[in-house]
């Protein structure tokens, strides 16, 4: 369901109340799920944490990594996720039409009240003269500080043709859009009018 999420349709004997009969029927109960079970696919995901960012702290690293992926294959880059352990500083490489690397991109699944700081930015800073990449990108679902900021608008980096771009829990929020583009807005939701009107065609 675009709204309220996953559901079981199932057969059997349903006693509405005991001043009803019982009737034999199909009836629809809501699944229960865990974000990180792999048939929750990220498309599904991402629109979820569209209305429910506060869970993405309950999802695993790797799903994180993965969610982020899937924004960038959104924007139309070819993609590759790196190894877990011992990825060389990039969790995803984007990657041009000859495959080659293009930038890349460390994600960091950090609480709100864990802001990133400098030493992150420069640890990507090398990655990134490693892995000859021109263009890198610091995700995070915290904030930066503001020494991290300086960092990534060095004037060192434009003039040996670098650049860093930081996306924080709000841009990546923000971005979460490509996911169900039809979603409903909570706040957009009304309640005199049937759901399944205000629910735009596909």
């Amino acid at each position: 369901c675009r709204l309220c999420g996953w559901y079981l349709e199932r057969s059997g004997w349903y006693n509405h109340s005991v001043h009803c009969q019982e009737m034999r029927g199909y009836f629809n109960l809501l699944k229960k799920f865990s974000l990180d079970d792999e048939e929750v696919t990220i498309q599904e995901l991402g629109s979820y944490l569209r209305s429910h960012f506060s869970d993405i702290y309950d999802i695993s690293p790797r799903r994180m990594e993965q969610l982020v992926e899937g924004v960038f294959d959104n924007l139309g880059y070819r993609t590759r996720l790196t190894q877990q352990t011992r990825d060389g500083g990039a969790d995803i490489l984007l990657l041009d039409d000859g495959g080659e690397r293009q930038a890349i991109v460390e994600v960091k699944r950090y609480r709100g009240d864990h802001h990133v700081g400098v030493q992150l930015v420069r640890q990507l800073i090398g990655a990134q003269i490693l892995l000859a990449a021109r263009k890198s990108y610091l995700i995070t679902t915290s904030y930066f500080t503001g020494d991290a900021v300086n960092a990534s608008n060095s004037p060192c980096l434009r003039e040996d043709d670098l650049e860093v771009e930081l996306w924080d829990a709000l841009r990546l929020l923000g971005e979460l859009s490509c996911y169900n583009e039809h979603i409903l807005p909570i706040n957009s939701i009304r309640t005199d009018v049937p759901l399944y009107e205000q629910i735009p065609p596909e």
